[in-house]
């Protein structure tokens, strides 16, 4: 939408000219598959996160070194193996509370961003102002 003045509340002001709102959609089968994969990934994460959890533990407890760099080893080979699922590229998969059916076979994710550019498309002279939530009944 285009504010032709600016508009100013408590200690902001929004300057004069387009302001923009984007929401992710994802075909549904799309979503599903992406879902399903970081349901899996979620799980294995938490498998590697008890394992390197319990060693942290019975490294803590032990009083032979080599017994504790065993498990300070093994520790850190977990965490290893938790960065390698790949959860942490997967946050911007939505859950299925988190989009609406916009179609068939689409689904709009419920929060997006709002955001203004001065000048053109082409010098990336974007500014991040906020999010936006769609609600629905």
């Amino acid at each position: 939408f285009n504010l032709e003045q600016s508009a100013s509340r408590n200690d902001v002001t929004l300057d004069c000219g387009n302001v923009y709102m984007t929401f992710p959609v994802w075909s549904k089968t799309g979503l599903m598959e992406n879902q399903y994969l970081k349901m899996v990934a979620q799980r294995e994460y938490e498998a590697f996160e008890a394992k390197r959890n319990s060693h942290l533990e019975l490294m803590k407890n032990t009083q032979n070194i080599l017994t504790k760099a065993l498990h300070f080893r093994n520790a850190a080979a977990a965490t290893e193996e938790m960065d390698n699922t790949g959860l942490h590229l997967m946050t911007n998969v939505p859950s299925k509370h988190d989009v609406l059916e916009i179609g068939e076979g689409l689904q709009l994710v419920k929060t997006g961003t709002v955001w203004s550019r001065n000048g053109s498309f082409s010098d990336n002279n974007h500014q991040l102002l906020g999010s936006a939530m769609l609600l629905s009944k």
